[in-house]
């Protein structure tokens, strides 16, 4: 009888152990495993996701570019896709698809306002809608779970100009009273001297959701025009801009 008492609680034991759930393990990476797909997820295989950046444009040396005011009124925004490719912990290789508006509030002067030469504007600006294709090498750190963790991001983007306008505001002082009675708007399309491409060096470092970035873009703004721009080539706009970026989160 007590033979067959002790089998009966052994074989109770060993069902007991065998159905309970894992709470904590001492190893991690164990538990990691334990817990996570790895083919799924920020951290699997192949992650996408979409993301929101905003950026400011940086003013440069006005002997050298065209210049913008300073008060953070050049700036961009950008809309898209970008999807992961999972090597190791370490490494992983990428792209992004991607809506991009610019906007260049260009400073108004007499000897530096080149959409105007010799005349000041109330307002100027130069606005550019781009559809661009990114690819990028990602560097993660550190121990993670299934999350995208601490990363650097470095790559390139090639930006396509399917849309560019040049606007001037100006108040018109059409009764000669000085007192600027009408606001006349003006809004150039399709202009000529504005190249079609625009391509960039991205740097990105991010910290799961939230990402700060830096870019500068290695393609002239526009092409030379004679016509437009007595010296041929006009200057450039500047080159650096820097903005931070928001995953939107996934299911």
């Amino acid at each position: 009888m007590r033979k067959i008492v002790s089998i009966v609680t052994f074989t109770l034991f060993l069902f007991q152990s065998s159905a309970q759930e894992v709470i904590f393990e001492r190893d991690v990476k164990k538990q990691i495993e334990r817990t996570y797909n790895d083919s799924a997820g920020p951290n699997g295989a192949v992650f996408s996701h979409q993301y929101y950046n905003y950026g400011i444009i940086l003013p440069a040396n006005e002997n050298d570019s065209a210049a913008i005011r300073d008060n953070m009124q050049s700036n961009y925004w950008s809309y898209g896709v970008r999807t992961k490719f999972k090597l190791n912990e370490t490494f992983a290789l990428g792209f992004d698809v991607f809506y991009m508006h610019q906007r260049y509030r260009i400073q108004q002067s007499d000897s530096i306002n080149i959409f105007s030469l010799g005349y000041r504007n109330d307002v100027q600006k130069l606005k550019f809608n781009t559809l661009g294709l990114g690819v990028y090498l990602r560097i993660n750190f550190g121990n993670r779970g299934n999350v995208l963790g601490k990363y650097l991001d470095m790559g390139a983007d090639m930006n396509y100009v399917f849309s560019e306008r040049l606007f001037a505001k100006n108040e018109v002082d059409i009764a000669g009273n000085g007192a600027g009675d009408e606001v006349v708007r003006t809004i150039y399309k399709k202009l000529d001297y504005t190249s079609n491409l625009q391509g960039f060096a991205t740097v990105r470092f991010g910290v799961n959701y939230f990402a700060f970035i830096a870019r500068y873009r290695f393609t002239d703004m526009f092409v030379r025009s004679d016509e437009f721009y007595p010296i041929g080539q006009i200057p450039e706009l500047p080159r650096i801009s820097v903005g931070v970026e928001i995953m939107l989160p996934t299911e």
